[in-house]
C-alpha cells in the first residue's frame, strides 16, 4: 500500500516530455542555430534582399550594399559559422543615423568585394566589430579596381559631424582592405556645392582605432585625421583621430 502511494505520487519531468513530443512531431520545437543578427534600420541596394533567413549560414549579397543604420538606429551581426558576401559596408549614415556591424566567432567570413567597401560613420555615428577569430576581407577582387568609376577605398569617420569607431580584438581576428584607408575625415558637400548634401558644416569628426588582444588589422594607403576638405568645406570643420594597438599578437599592417 505504502509503495502503491509513492508510485502514484511520484513527480514527473516536464521538460523531458517537452523533448519526446517536439522530437515525435519532426523536432519544431527545437531551437535553429543562428548565423545573423538584424535589428531596426537594416537594408541593402540598390536591390533590397531584408529580410534575411538568419539561420542559413551562407549568405551572398551580391555587389550590393549593406547599410545599417540610415537615420535611425540599426544593427547587424555576422556570428560564428557565417559566410557572408556583400559589394560594400556601410554603418551610420545620412546625417542622423546610428548603426553597428558586428563580426563575430570562429568560421565567420565576410567578403566586401565591390566599391566603396567600409564606410563606417558616413555622415553618422557607425562602428565595426570585429572579434572571437572572425575575419573582414575587404582586399577581394582586386581586378575589379582598375574598372572605370570603381572606388576600392575605405573610410572610418567620413563627413563633418561623423563618429566612427573601429574594433579588431582576439586572436584570429582580422580585417584586411586595400585601396585607400581614411581615417577621420571633415568632408563637406551641399547640393549647389558638390551636387549633393554630405557633411555637416563646421561640423567636427571623431574616429577611434582599436586592434587589441592579438587582432591584427592590414591596410594600404593610410591617412589618419584628414581634416576638412570638400567642394562646400569652410575650413572651420575639424577631425580627431585616434589609434591603439595592445596586447600580445596584435598588429596593425600597412603595405
Amino acid at each position: 500500500m505504502h509503495r502503491s502511494q509513492r508510485q502514484q505520487h511520484r513527480p514527473f519531468n516536464r521538460h523531458a516530455v517537452a523533448i519526446a513530443i517536439a522530437l515525435a512531431l519532426g523536432g519544431p520545437g527545437l531551437a535553429q542555430a543562428q548565423f545573423y543578427s538584424v535589428s531596426g534600420s537594416v537594408s541593402s541596394a540598390p536591390v533590397n534582399l531584408f529580410p534575411i533567413n538568419t539561420s542559413q549560414a551562407v549568405l551572398d549579397l551580391g555587389a550590393n550594399r549593406l547599410l545599417v543604420g540610415g537615420n535611425a538606429l540599426g544593427s547587424f551581426a555576422a556570428l560564428a559559422g557565417a559566410q557572408m558576401t556583400v559589394g560594400q559596408l556601410v554603418a551610420g549614415y545620412g546625417g542622423f543615423g546610428t548603426g553597428s556591424i558586428n563580426v563575430s566567432g570562429a568560421g565567420a567570413l565576410v567578403q566586401v568585394g565591390g566599391s566603396g567597401r567600409l564606410d563606417i560613420g558616413s555622415w553618422g555615428t557607425g562602428s565595426l566589430n570585429v572579434s572571437g577569430g572572425a575575419i573582414v576581407d575587404a582586399a577581394v577582387n582586386l581586378a575589379d579596381c582598375a574598372n572605370p568609376g570603381v572606388f576600392c577605398g575605405n573610410n572610418i569617420g567620413n563627413g563633418a559631424g561623423s563618429t566612427a569607431n573601429l574594433l579588431v580584438t582576439g586572436a584570429g581576428s582580422e580585417l584586411r582592405t586595400l585601396g585607400f584607408f581614411g581615417v577621420g575625415g571633415a568632408q563637406v558637400r551641399t547640393v549647389a556645392n558638390g551636387g549633393f548634401n554630405f557633411g555637416t558644416i563646421g561640423g567636427t569628426t571623431t574616429a577611434d582605432i582599436k586592434v587589441l588582444a592579438g587582432g591584427s588589422l592590414r591596410t594600404a594607403n593610410t591617412t589618419i585625421g584628414q581634416g576638412a576638405f570638400g567642394p562646400a568645406a569652410t575650413g572651420t570643420e575639424s577631425a580627431y583621430a585616434t589609434v591603439l594597438i595592445d596586447g600580445p599578437g596584435s598588429k596593425w599592417i600597412v603595405g
